[in-house]
């Protein structure tokens, strides 16, 4: 009976989907391949008026290939890392700020002490949180962090009479506004 039970345990089993690591080395070793397959080229450049590099238009050319060794396989994200070290610990900061201000609930605590404020002018507060929330995009790059502040805003949203919508609504329109127009973001104002 063990075993029927063990048999049966075995057919149920369904696809479980490979960790992402697993994702990204196999990634990785498909474009280590393609070096060797894909012909290598470039295109000329030049410097502007402004002391910019450009690409100049119709200059592609073939040049030697130089594909990745064995070895370049597996130092390949140590070399990513290193060259992208700069966004990844401006990520890490941001993710750790604003995971203390969650784990304080600072901000769960000024809108409540905001909407406790606002009794008798509530339609006041959608204004006031969507500023607050833009600043947060257009200075440092807040965006899908806030994506857990629905889950505070739609129940504020519900008590002050307001419905689900309005509660998500304060935080996304807010946040890409200031996304969008922002003056700070180093993710749209240092790429551009």
């Amino acid at each position: 009976m063990n075993k029927v039970t063990q048999t049966q345990g075995a057919k149920k089993k369904k696809f479980q989907f490979p960790h992402v690591f697993v994702i990204l080395f196999s990634l990785i070793v498909i474009m280590a391949i393609l070096t060797y397959i894909i012909p290598a080229g470039e295109y000329d450049r030049q410097m502007t008026d402004d002391g910019r590099e450009v690409v100049v238009d119709g200059t592609y050319h073939l040049v030697e290939s130089n594909p990745t060794d064995f070895l370049g396989i597996f130092q390949a994200v140590h070399k990513g890392m290193e060259n992208g070290a700069g966004i990844i610990f401006f990520i890490f900061i941001v993710g750790g700020a604003f995971g203390i201000l969650n784990a304080t609930k600072a901000i769960e605590t000024g809108l409540s002490t905001v909407s406790n404020k606002m009794k008798g002018k509530e339609i006041l507060i959608i204004p006031v949180v969507m500023v607050l929330f833009s600043f947060g995009g257009a200075t440092f790059g807040m965006a899908e962090e806030a994506i857990p502040m629905i889950l505070i805003l739609v129940p504020l949203a519900i008590k002050l009479g307001f419905d689900s919508l309005v509660g998500t609504s304060m935080v996304l329109v807010g946040i890409y506004a200031g996304f969008t127009a922002a003056f700070l973001n180093p993710f749209t104002v240092g790429v551009a």
